[in-house]
């Protein structure tokens, strides 16, 4: 387990550090202007990462798979380390375009760490343990933004070169971490075949997983246009802007945490294919009870459960994949998989703006609980076979040992 610990510190390290950094930039540039609406915070914030995620997305997969995870892990701290230093010198500079490409530059190294995290995971633990290290490193990651967001702040309030200092030094740290772990776990990447693409997309559209990824980007995809359409509904009747941006993000950090918690209870009493039947019921339940409360409150809690509920699914998704698929392209299945989501998630995210001002709310949203229960339908009547919890099955161990 010694390895595990060091993976889940560097981890935590530099997503501290990750969050401190994310504090500053959305301060000096994303929220810079007081009288930014909350539609244009979230088309910016999705154009930021849409194309990040389309374009490095494929390109983790590939860098995972082909180097050694631990150098990748030790190098990728560093890299994001100097990039934050180079955000100070562009944000000195006052050059903001040039600060908006090194925050491209590392949303692009954060997709490639947490790729190149997740394909390691299977070297430490058994198929039936994985739930529970997602889990882990998803509380994990939230508390750290807790801490990162904190810290920075207050060294915010004192002078911001600090903030990004202190995040720049706290990625070196967690390079140490990986650098820590015994390189003989990972020899596994030292000896591999090459595997073509028509391999990595016969994985991907198996039937162990094919209904795993399809169902969570579904679900994802149908949780940004909610987010969206919530948003901007609440934000126009309360007259919201930033802060309410921000009070939405923080519900659905909420939301998300709670489902981390929940993850590995549902995983170990019920079937992939029945967990995502069940969160996609209960969010169309709960957007359906937000809609007719029609209190402000309770809509911004039904988004609140739909990131709960979701959280659920996409832990259960992320071990179904680290168990079934095999380590030679985990790192380019999980990308794939990553990408799909996440772009599902900017695409829902569009069409809620989109959709703003065009139809009305609540019929957008009596779309997507129609949408939920369809997609339940579908589930249930599914061929999934994907399994994760199997006691006996081993750790991915080094080749020869």
């Amino acid at each position: 387990m010694q390895g595990v610990k060091l993976l889940l510190a560097g981890q935590t390290l530099g997503q501290i550090g990750d969050a401190a950094t994310s504090l500053v930039a959305a301060q000096m540039l994303l929220f810079a202007n007081k009288q930014e609406s909350m539609k244009s915070s979230l088309l910016f914030s999705i154009g930021m990462m849409l194309p990040v995620m389309v374009l490095v997305g494929p390109l983790a997969g590939i860098v995972v798979d082909k180097f050694n995870r631990r150098q990748v892990l030790v190098v990728g701290h560093v890299v994001r380390g100097v990039l934050s230093l180079f955000l100070m010198f562009c944000l000195h500079a006052a050059l903001s375009e040039l600060a908006l490409v090194c925050i491209a530059l590392m949303l692009a190294t954060t997709r490639i760490l947490y790729s190149a995290r997740t394909a390691s995971v299977v070297h430490f633990v058994r198929r039936h343990e994985l739930p529970a290290i997602d889990s882990m490193s998803f509380i994990l990651g939230m508390g750290s933004g807790l801490i990162g967001g904190g810290v920075a702040a207050a060294l915010v309030d004192v002078n911001w070169y600090l903030a990004l200092i202190f995040a720049a030094v706290l990625q070196v740290f967690a390079s140490q971490m990986f650098r820590s772990i015994d390189m003989s776990i990972f020899l596994l990447r030292e000896v591999r075949r090459t595997s073509s693409r028509a391999e990595i997309l016969g994985e991907l559209v198996g039937s162990k997983i094919k209904f795993a990824i399809g169902s969570t980007a579904s679900l994802r995809l149908f949780l940004g246009v909610t987010v969206a359409s919530v948003a901007l509904h609440v934000g126009s009747q309360l007259s919201l802007q930033a802060v309410g941006f921000a009070s939405l993000l923080a519900l659905i950090s909420l939301g998300n945490f709670m489902g981390s918690l929940t993850a590995e209870w549902f995983v170990e009493r019920f079937r992939r294919r029945s967990i995502a039947v069940l969160a996609s019921l209960s969010s169309a339940f709960f957007i359906v009870m937000g809609q007719v409360a029609g209190s402000p409150g309770v809509q911004l809690a039904s988004v609140a459960f739909c990131a709960f509920a979701f959280q659920n699914l996409r832990i259960c998704t992320d071990s179904s994949i680290q168990a079934n698929i095999p380590d030679e392209v985990l790192g380019r299945v999980f990308a794939a998989y990553d990408v799909m989501y996440n772009v599902a998630y900017a695409v829902g995210i569009v069409a809620g703006v989109a959709l703003f001002g065009v139809i009305h709310t609540s019929a957008v949203l009596s779309i997507i609980c129609a949408c939920h229960v369809s997609l339940a339908f579908l589930l249930v009547r599914g061929t999934e076979t994907v399994t994760i919890t199997s006691v006996g099955a081993p750790i991915q161990q080094p080749l020869g040992s």
